[in-house]
């Protein structure tokens, strides 16, 4: 059931979907950058064979 007062957002308009996207891309390259440390070399501290 849709609310008269607020109806819900068009997630197919452009413009939300641009808006959705630059609201969240700061907050994923900090969470895909603090989630990646350590990922690029070998826990073990060996060289890659």
């Amino acid at each position: 059931m849709t609310d008269p007062v607020d109806p819900a957002p068009d997630i197919y308009d452009p413009a939300f979907v641009k808006a959705v996207f630059d609201r969240c891309s700061g907050k994923y390259i900090a969470f895909s950058y603090a989630h990646s440390i350590g990922c690029t070399s070998p826990a073990s501290g060996t060289k890659p064979v």
